[in-house]
C-alpha cells in the first residue's frame, strides 16, 4: 500500500509540473516609475567655521561651500523642476542649461506680460489665451531643441511627446474681469 501512495505522489508531481504554463515569449517592457522630487535651492552661507578643540587652544578650520549659480529673475519653482528633469534626462553642458534657463525666463515674462493686458483689458478670451500660451510654449521648445546635440534632441522630443515637464501655466482671473469662452 505504501508503495502504491509513493507511485501515485509521483505521477501527481510529475503531472503537475507537465502541465504548468510555459514562460511567456512576449518581450520584457521597461517600466519607468515617475517620482516626484522636490527641488530646492540651496542657501549660500558665507562662511563656515568649525572649531576643533586641541587640549587649551582652538583652532578654526574654514570648510569651502560649493558656489549657487545665480538664478536668473523670472524662473519660478516649476521652472527649476524642468531644468533638474533635463539635467537628468538630456545630460545638458553648463552652456545648454544657461540658454535653456534664460528661454524658460524670457518666456514667463511673455506669459506675465500677455496676463497683465488682459488685466487692463477686463475682458478674458479664455480660448483665445490657451493658444497664445501653447504657441508660446511651442517656440521655446524649439528654441532649447537648437542648442541640444542629435541624441539629446530625440530624447527632448520623447520628455515632450510624454508630457513628464509638468509645464501648466497658473492665471488666476480676478473677479473684475469678464470670461469668454469662444
Amino acid at each position: 500500500m505504501k508503495i502504491w501512495i509513493a507511485w501515485g505522489s509521483l505521477l501527481v508531481g510529475m503531472v503537475a509540473v507537465a502541465l504548468r504554463p510555459a514562460p511567456s515569449d512576449a518581450p520584457i517592457r521597461e517600466r519607468r516609475v515617475e517620482v516626484p522630487v522636490r527641488v530646492e535651492v540651496p542657501v549660500e552661507v558665507p562662511r563656515i567655521v568649525e572649531k576643533v578643540r586641541v587640549e587649551t587652544h582652538t583652532i578654526e578650520k574654514e570648510i569651502p561651500v560649493a558656489k549657487v549659480p545665480p538664478k536668473l529673475a523670472g524662473v519660478s519653482l516649476a521652472h527649476e523642476k524642468m531644468l533638474f528633469l533635463f539635467e537628468r534626462e538630456l545630460d545638458l553642458k553648463a552652456e545648454q542649461r544657461r540658454f535653456m534657463e534664460k528661454v524658460l525666463a524670457e518666456r514667463e515674462l511673455e506669459i506675465a506680460e500677455v496676463q497683465r493686458s488682459i488685466i487692463a483689458t477686463g475682458i478674458f478670451r479664455a480660448r483665445d489665451y490657451e493658444n497664445r500660451v501653447r504657441a508660446m510654449q511651442a517656440m521655446s521648445y524649439e528654441r532649447m531643441g537648437e542648442v541640444l546635440d542629435e541624441p539629446q534632441r530625440h530624447r527632448f522630443v520623447g520628455l515632450l511627446a510624454e508630457g513628464r515637464l509638468g509645464d501648466a501655466v497658473m492665471f488666476e482671473v480676478p473677479p473684475t474681469l469678464v470670461v469668454v469662452e469662444n
